[in-house]
């Protein structure tokens, strides 16, 4: 009885090692804050990325952004769309040391102020075949809620503890309705510190 209590201590130690060599010690250090610029939820966001648990390919991604531009917006009309937005982001690292792959897909919840304006022409008919155009240009502005999908593909340096740096591309895409956002694709960097 003695040896089978030692024989069944051996073997329940060594399946408690099992799930720790299956963890990557590249990513023991899970969690980094970051600054991201121009990226793809925001103009520049701070983020907090961290691995579901140690030794993780596996993690999220959620911060706080801001965006300015006239490049994307709620309507086809946009001159100007500024917002604070919050990035929710399910990621994958692969790789070893500190040369990572990422890949992430992610959503953008914000609140925008649009500003618009188009201009329009109209065209009437007279009796004797004259024809009369009249135009004009339309402004205005609008607030909403706004939202974009967006998926993230890059490369991450990451010392065990300390500087981070990531560079990629983001391209963004929606299903559609009143509050879809328009964006094109976007590259992104970022300067963060792991820990």
């Amino acid at each position: 009885m003695h040896t089978t209590k030692k024989a069944l201590l051996a073997a329940l130690l060594m399946a408690g090692c099992l799930p720790a060599k299956a963890w990557d010690a590249s990513l023991e250090r899970h969690r980094s804050v970051y600054l991201e610029v121009p990226g793809g939820p925001a103009l520049v966001s701070v983020n907090y990325d961290s691995r579901f648990r140690p030794g993780s390919h596996w993690g999220y991604r959620t911060g706080l952004g801001y965006t300015y531009s006239g490049h994307f917006g709620i309507s086809d009309f946009s001159d100007k769309i500024n917002g604070v937005s919050i990035p929710l982001e399910l990621n994958f690292q692969a790789g070893r040391r500190k040369s990572r792959f990422e890949a992430g897909l992610g959503a953008n919840l914000g609140y925008y102020h649009e500003r618009y304006s188009y201009a329009y022409i109209t065209t009437s008919y007279e009796d004797d075949g004259l024809h009369i155009r009249k135009g004009g240009t339309v402004k205005g502005t609008h607030k909403n809620f706004g939202y974009f999908l967006y998926a993230n593909v890059g490369y991450r340096l990451q010392l065990p503890r300390g500087f981070q740096f990531r560079i990629g591309l983001s391209p963004s895409f929606n299903f559609g309705g009143k509050h879809a956002l328009t964006k094109l694709w976007s590259p992104y960097m970022s300067f963060g510190y792991a820990f």
